[in-house]
């Protein structure tokens, strides 16, 4: 009896071996492919390099690759042409809007990862080889956060452009509702009616909102004076980045653009070793900052304490 089990002890062992050294072999042949990578930004501004760094580290730990990079040309008959003309990729991650409408014109059966741009669902770039991490951070944990550094908050006053970030505005409405809150909203066709949409909501808010709609704060945009307005108002503007909390917007929760080349790079080992589905809806970001103009908490008569600092990852002092 000894001796049967002795056997089959060993014909189970022999079998788990003859398993394993397939499994291992089969991984080894993933990581021994050398995989092609473009990266496509939709211009050189420094912000679109910022998840690049962070992006190919966090593949090249994990996989042999090889990266190409180009910029685009803002002229759109251009940038498909250099798309076109591009080194062929197994998988692409496109940084910005721009990039990412070009690469779902031309690229049909190689994944693409899109990160940083402004509104996923009204660029309509979905699709089944199309997958990505958004910028928006949902609004329910956002509104919560902005009450910690406005306990009073009740009424939030928020511009937009209909046709650009309607979808937005009501994924809001129905946050600020659950929330006990209240959305007082004003829409716009032109940042040159942005100063009368807001003089039109000032008495109906206790704070102000910042949208990333890029007509509303796009080119020739008023939002200084907006800032203005609110200090003098003594209405909390919160901004969707910050370098409008230095501008004189009171805080700011904003992805971390390096963080987000990491999440991406993820999801592209992910893709590109099989654990993963190309089609799968886009993501939040992974990781938020916070930033606070101290100056500006001062003259709306806010103090906080240790606890909501130790939120805060940049204090601004402004004039």
């Amino acid at each position: 009896m000894s001796l049967i089990k002795n056997r089959l002890f060993y014909l189970i062992s022999l079998f788990l071996c003859i398993y394993i050294s397939a499994v291992l072999a089969e991984d080894t042949n993933i990581v021994k492919k050398n995989f092609r990578i473009g990266i496509v930004k939709t211009s050189e501004i420094i912000q679109y390099e910022e998840p690049v760094p962070g992006f190919k580290k966090f593949v090249q730990n994990r996989i042999k690759a090889d990266f190409y990079e180009v910029a685009l040309p803002k002229n759109v008959s251009e940038s498909e042409k250099r798309i076109r003309n591009f080194i062929q990729c197994d998988l692409y991650l496109a940084i910005g809007d721009r990039a990412a409408i070009a690469l779902k014109k031309i690229i049909k059966n190689k994944p693409i990862i899109v990160i940083m741009v402004l509104n996923w669902d009204n660029l309509k770039i979905t699709s089944d080889n199309i997958t990505g991490i958004t910028l928006e951070i949902p609004q329910k944990p956002l509104f919560s956060t902005y009450q910690n550094f406005f306990p009073k908050m009740k009424n939030i006053g928020v511009i937009y452009h209909k046709q650009r970030t309607q979808n937005i505005i009501d994924r809001a409405s129905k946050a600020a509702a659950e929330l006990g809150f209240e959305l007082v909203t004003a829409q716009i066709n032109s940042p040159l009616e942005m100063e009368r949409a807001f003089d039109k909501i000032s008495k109906k808010i206790d704070c102000f909102w910042m949208i990333a709609d890029p007509v509303v704060y796009g080119y020739n945009s008023p939002f200084e004076r907006i800032i203005k307005s609110c200090r003098t108002l003594k209405i909390p503007f919160f901004a969707f980045s910050e370098k409008f909390v230095e501008a004189g917007g009171l805080v700011a929760v904003s992805p971390v653009y390096s963080d987000m080349g990491i999440q991406a790079g993820d999801y592209a080992i992910k893709i590109l070793t099989g654990a993963k589905k190309v089609s799968e809806l886009p993501v939040i970001p992974a990781s938020a900052i916070i930033a606070l103009n101290d100056t500006v908490a001062k003259e709306l008569n806010l103090s906080y304490s240790k606890m909501i600092y130790s939120l805060v990852h940049r204090i601004i002092e402004s004039q």
